[in-house]
């Protein structure tokens, strides 16, 4: 008797007052991290670089490297990480406003001969003098002039992470021993925690690998057509592959713009519909279902957590979104037995039939 009323109470779903309670708390939660963006964001950012990089610290101690350096391995590595991926983003821009102007004439020609194409066919475009007068130093240095006030917080931000992810590299090596209370305590946070870091780490390179492949195949379609510096582009291509929605049209522009200069509006076309193809079967298409089936979450659950978690983060929260879910799902739905059975509405079709095998 005992036995079954154990088992009803394990199989009740909460409802009621408690649920209610437990629905408004987590509204406010919700709220309360958006207020906190700014806070949050490079907090969980750096938490997930040092996940990534942590393993540094099993490698140099295996190979004999004393305590104090195998940690500064782990915030270097987690600084180069970060370095080396703004440090391609900014030489590839640099490298496009260096050579823009060497084609600045084809330009002109080519968004006068554009604009007229536009005008044919009935829609409102510039005219020629307004297409010049836009390419003038004076209006881009006016752009640059209202862009650099909204840049500030972000420069704070940057300074926020790149402290945050110092401390955080120097902790991140005694895990295992301030997690020892919690394996005691609550045996199965503990566990699905360490499966939530996995995933993450399965996340990142599933994106990775996807990231590449998007990459080469830029560089190849745009050596094929004689844009300069294809290699360079694609690897902006595949660096910003990390950075939904915007990191696309980043990575697009340079060699789009080449491509006008070059060889006309035609060919500018071609960069941008080949890139709109390649994003959304590489970058879009097939990595759901991978990511899906490598980290558990159905195909659904993944887009609309990129849709919530950027409504509550900004655009940190999109690339965030899958990493930040895993953990959520593993503390609050994975470790409670009294709502497991949410996790069948949530895991992918791969995680459910090994589950139920």
């Amino acid at each position: 008797m005992s036995g079954r009323a154990s088992a009803e109470s394990v199989e009740r779903a909460p409802g009621g007052p408690a649920g209610l309670v437990a629905l408004v708390a987590a509204g406010i939660g919700v709220l309360v991290v958006r207020e906190l963006a700014w806070l949050v964001g490079p907090l969980v950012l750096a938490a997930l670089v040092i996940v990534v990089v942590h393993p540094v610290h099993r490698w140099l101690r295996a190979l004999g490297a004393p305590g104090p350096v195998a940690v500064g391995g782990v915030v270097v590595a987690g600084y180069g990480l970060l370095g080396s991926l703004l440090a391609v983003v900014a030489y590839a821009l640099w490298r496009a406003v260096e050579m823009l102007p060497e084609y600045l004439p084809q330009l002109r020609a080519s968004l006068t001969d554009l604009a007229g194409s536009l005008g044919e066919l009935g829609m409102e475009v510039p005219s020629a003098a307004e297409l010049r007068e836009g390419l003038d130093v004076a209006g881009v240095l006016a752009w640059l002039g209202r862009l650099l006030p909204p840049l500030v917080p972000t420069a704070a931000a940057l300074v926020l992470l790149l402290t945050v992810l110092a401390f955080l590299g120097v902790e991140s090596t005694q895990w295992a021993l301030r997690g020892r209370g919690l394996a005691v305590a609550r045996p199965r946070v503990y566990a699905e925690l360490g499966s939530a870091v996995r995933g993450t780490r399965r996340f990142l390179l599933v994106t990775s690998v996807f990231a590449v492949v998007v990459g080469a195949l830029d560089t190849v379609l745009l050596a094929a057509m004689g844009i300069p510096a294809a290699p360079l582009w694609g690897v902006l291509a595949a660096v910003c592959n990390f950075v939904p929605y915007l990191g696309f049209w980043i990575g697009m522009a340079p060699p789009a713009l080449l491509a006008l200069g070059l060889h006309g509006g035609r060919a500018m076309v071609v960069v941008v519909v080949a890139y709109l193809v390649l994003n959304f079967l590489v970058t879009s298409v097939l990595p759901t279902k991978f990511v899906s089936d490598a980290v558990g979450l159905s195909m659904t659950v993944e887009v609309v957590c990129i849709v919530f978690w950027a409504w509550v983060l900004g655009p940190l929260g999109a690339i965030l979104a899958v990493p930040i879910t895993i953990v959520v799902k593993a503390v609050l739905v994975d470790a409670d037995v009294g709502v497991r059975w949410l996790s069948d509405l949530v895991s992918s079709s791969r995680s459910l039939r090994h589950v139920h095998s």
